[in-house]
């Protein structure tokens, strides 16, 4: 350690962690009917349009995904798209690394909308003009991107209800120890992580190890780290033309065909068919991350 070196407290190794990671961001021109899913996301999606039309369905209600707002669609929420009059889209595919699903899913059940305002006017115009840059994007224009996912992030965790905020609060404290076991499941490195492994990096045995992994994500480690890995997968269908056997062994699937059947069970469609749902129609920004 350098000498006059500051510690970094549990939360402070905690919220270093737990942060938004920018996966994908792009611009689409969609036609009228044009944008038609219906899947179980497994990232945070953030939407711009620039006039209204766009809409999703969530367990029988329609959410209006307007202009003059940036829309977050949770990770993990089964939805269906419309688009009833022609727009442009744009859009960012991101994960919030600490956030467990089980909380995702318990606080944050439909869409939400922030109104582009004050900072966020700002941002959102800097990064539509980042989306129409020609040619390679540029390092200012990934910058923009990821200021306002961050500023969105910020202006959304800041505006959540008192009980939202202390259920935060509560997982933060309860999985703080665990963070070196859930930044080892999100590099994705070396294959699936054994328990045993997990356990050391936090300083547990085994049984306790796995016992306080349940305790505070509401899953096994098996459980959590088999949707990382598929996270992970359908993130690279999306923004590589890796194949799909190159993909299955990277995430630690040894047989494409049990990846194809975990795939499809988890996110509702084939990896094929998920990756043609994704290609790109026109405009792009690649997350532009070496990882």
């Amino acid at each position: 350690m350098f000498h006059g070196a500051t510690p970094v407290s549990a939360k402070e190794g905690w919220l270093g962690f737990a942060q938004p990671r920018l996966l994908v961001s792009r611009c689409l021109f969609l036609a009228g009917g044009d944008w038609n899913y219906h899947m179980c996301s497994p990232f945070w999606r953030l939407y711009m349009h620039d006039r209204p039309g766009a809409r999703i369905e969530c367990e029988g209600n329609w959410w209006h995904l307007g202009s003059g707002e940036v829309h977050l669609v949770p990770a993990g929420l089964t939805f269906r798209t419309d688009a009833q009059n022609p727009l442009r889209q744009n859009y960012q595919h991101f994960e919030f690394q600490g956030l467990p699903s089980r909380l995702v899913r318990l606080r944050f059940t439909r869409p939400i909308s922030l109104p582009i305002a004050g900072s966020l006017a700002v941002l959102t115009e800097r990064w539509s003009e980042g989306l129409d840059e020609a040619g390679e994007p540029s390092l200012a224009a990934h910058g923009w991107a990821l200021a306002l996912l961050n500023a969105v992030v910020a202006t959304f965790l800041g505006e959540l209800p008192e009980e939202d905020r202390r259920a935060g609060e509560v997982w933060r404290s309860e999985s703080s120890r665990l963070a070196p076991a859930l930044a080892r499941m999100d590099r994705h490195e070396g294959g699936p992580a054994t328990n045993d492994e997990l356990a050391r990096l936090c300083g547990f045995s085994p049984t306790h190890f796995a016992r306080q992994f349940r305790a505070g994500t509401g899953m096994s480690p098996a459980q959590y780290g088999l949707g990382r890995r598929l996270q992970e997968a359908a993130r690279l269908l999306t923004v590589t033309d890796d194949n799909i056997e190159y993909i299955a062994d990277r995430v630690g699937f040894s047989d494409r065909f049990h990846f194809a059947k975990m795939f499809k069970a988890r996110l509702g469609y084939p990896p094929a068919a998920y990756r043609a749902m994704h290609r790109l129609k026109r405009g792009s920004l690649e997350n532009m991350s070496t990882r």
